[in-house]
């Protein structure tokens, strides 16, 4: 590694460890069994809190007042068997069991991704060759516009995989290092101190099994740069290529066994956006908590999405040393479930302020797989409003929806529905930002919405590929073991079961189910959440979408 790229690598490193730093002061942080069970209670009793306390002051009609106590219900039941599952899954001889099978046949993967390793090496380089392209390609050579808005296959692609391959930090080691970290604060030891920090720091890059070895086919590379105001594995992440003008910021999606991911998930109330969203009414609690939170809980008060914008101010000052002043940096954000929600938030920050990342660096798209709602109404119209006045006006936030994957189409976003004036206090008055596109096999269009877009407006699948040779690179994933089969792709017909399995990010074989006995339930759930969305984003091709009007 070239003198330059070490110095840019420690400065991300720095900026990432004084946010761990304060975040080992924070007395958020939930480690332990009974924590979690604190927590559920808490989340009850605030709750139900909440509720009572509107229904008192009569800030709510009877239809609110019965929808919110129906989805407290629910969502009660729901976190009470995530508990369950989680303290299951965090049990240290379940933990051991897991990483043995894991290390033996699927070469120490993640839960989420560890059924699907070929997932990793499903692009060819000529691939790999025209996302780079695509993500480089200045701004005012967008082939988008205010009224033709086109989405670049080959970028989505590569997009979708860094999501994907976000979620492969090592959830325990993590947690362990962080607990060292912070015992070595509460000492005078400099010796344990650094210790410390040396397992975080070995803790972040333990992913560089799979992650490191991703980036280097892909000929990039990769650094943490935020937490998320969080101990559990959500984080935040930078890809670049040190040859070139763009940066992914991509943002982890929710862990199976992390139950504090899960409340933040079902903390469905919304909370007035404040100050970091200028414009916006109100938006998922948990979610605005995770980037945006009142108070860091630290000394510093360091937000998450004030370390992100940090790394890649930095970033974007490395990628520009070499290159003519009028050069540009592209940005662009990308996540799936709840990694979509962080990056919503960031990316609407970013368009509404551009100036957080200073000059020189031009935010582009967003392409988001399986979003789920983050807001209301006004914040929608807010958003739109931004794109509209801002001068790319091509620029997009695309929401990628699998089918009717549960998270992204599943209630409540009422707020979607024209025609329905439903009371602002309501717990169904969720919107989606951004433009959908819902995937459909080739040749087939694909369909799309939107409240940003225009009616006379059109919206185009491209890709530098012509049609016959996509058919051959699904024709290549498929002789590679990397799509489904005619078998599991008749599994998204099964009423309910089917929008749950539309969820996920890759690819799985039914096969391993078998494997283990002893983990047969856990796979039988989460492999399958992380079938369906690159097989299906590989089948569609090129070509006109059709609207779909709500």
């Amino acid at each position: 590694m070239g003198r330059s790229r070490h110095v840019i690598f420690e400065k991300l490193k720095t900026l990432h460890r004084e946010e761990l730093n304060a975040l080992c002061s924070s007395r958020s942080y939930v480690s332990s069994s009974l924590g979690q069970i604190i927590r559920w209670f808490e989340y009850m009793l605030v709750g139900w809190w909440a509720v009572f306390n509107a229904a008192l002051h009569r800030e709510m009609d009877t239809f609110d007042i019965v929808t919110s106590i129906f989805f407290h219900i629910l969502i009660n039941f729901l976190l009470g068997i995530l508990l369950v599952w989680c303290l299951f899954a965090h049990f240290p001889p379940v933990v051991y069991v897991y990483n043995q099978f894991s290390s033996r046949y699927a070469g120490g993967l993640s839960l989420v991704n560890f059924a699907s390793p070929r997932l990793f090496q499903s692009l060819t380089e000529e691939e790999i060759a025209a996302a780079k392209i695509s993500l480089s390609r200045p701004w005012h050579q967008n082939p988008s516009s205010e009224y033709i808005r086109v989405f670049d296959i080959d970028a989505a692609k590569v997009l979708l995989l860094l999501a994907a391959v976000m979620y492969e930090p090592n959830s325990r080691e993590f947690h362990d290092a962080l607990q060292s970290l912070k015992e070595a604060h509460q000492t005078d030891d400099k010796h344990a101190h650094q210790h410390a920090v040396s397992e975080v720091d070995q803790a972040i890059q333990g992913h560089g099994t799979v992650i490191s070895a991703f980036c280097e086919q892909l000929g990039i590379e990769s650094a943490m740069v935020s937490q998320l105001n969080s101990f559990s594995t959500a984080c935040a992440a930078v890809f670049w290529d040190h040859d070139s003008n763009w940066i992914v910021v991509a943002f982890r999606g929710t862990s199976p066994t992390e139950f504090e991911e899960w409340v933040d998930d079902l903390k469905i109330s919304q909370v007035d956006a404040g100050p970091w969203l200028k414009g916006f009414g109100k938006v998922h609690m948990g979610f605005k908590n995770r980037i945006f939170p009142e108070t860091a809980d630290n000394m510093d008060d360091i937000k998450p999405y004030e370390s992100i914008v940090s790394g890649v101010r930095e970033l974007a000052d490395h990628l520009l040393e070499d290159n003519p002043d009028e050069t540009e940096v592209n940005v662009w954000f990308t996540g799936h479930s709840l990694g979509c929600a962080m990056a919503s938030l960031a990316y609407a920050r970013a368009i509404l302020n551009p100036g957080d990342f200073g000059p020189n660096i031009r935010v582009r798209d967003a392409y988001l797989f399986a979003a789920p709602v983050v807001c209301d109404v006004v914040s929608v119209e807010t958003f739109n409003n931004a794109i509209k006045n801002t001068e790319d006006r091509g620029r997009t936030m695309w929401r990628v929806t699998n089918a009717g994957d549960a998270v992204a189409t599943i209630l409540p976003e009422f707020g979607d529905r024209e025609g329905l004036n439903l009371s602002p206090t309501n717990v169904l008055a969720f919107a989606h930002l951004g433009v959908e596109i819902k995937m459909r096999d080739y040749p087939m269009p694909s369909i799309f919405t939107g409240q940003t877009l225009h009616r006379k407006a059109q919206v185009k699948l491209a890709s530098s590929f012509t049609e016959e040779q996509l058919e051959a690179l699904r024709r290549n994933m498929l002789a590679k073991g990397a799509g489904l089969s005619v078998y599991e792709r008749a599994a998204l017909q099964i009423p309910f079961l089917g929008r749950l399995l539309a969820h996920g990010t890759g690819e799985c074989r039914m096969v391993y189910l078998v494997m283990d006995f002893q983990s047969v339930d856990e796979r039988f759930i989460y492999d399958f959440q992380i079938v369906f969305y690159w097989d299906q984003l590989s089948r569609v091709g090129t070509g006109p979408c059709s609207w779909a009007f709500n």
